[in-house]
């Protein structure tokens, strides 16, 4: 059984050194154009521009200059709150 054994591990060391003499110049040299071509061809995707900062950056202004004016004018509904707000910081 161990003589087996031996005989297939030694087969398998025999396939893999065939294999490692027979990679060709010609495999090596395609290897090497097409990591070459693909390294050439990479472009970074473009940056999106940042509108979702933006927007929620207004969003938080709004929302406290229609909390000031709450604070300042108690008998305004939120509505109307937030519509002057709206009308301040867009401006004139």
């Amino acid at each position: 059984m161990l003589k087996k054994e031996r005989k297939k591990a030694s087969q398998r060391q025999e396939e893999k050194e065939w294999e490692k003499e027979h990679v060709t110049r010609t495999s090596k040299e395609r290897a090497a154009l097409f990591m070459a071509a693909m390294m050439n061809s990479f472009t970074p995707p473009p940056k999106r521009p940042e509108k979702k900062d933006e927007a929620l950056e207004y969003q938080k202004r709004l929302q406290s200059t229609a909390l000031e004016l709450k604070q300042k004018n108690p008998d305004w509904n939120t509505q109307k709150c937030f519509y002057e707000a709206g009308q301040l910081l867009s401006g004139p």
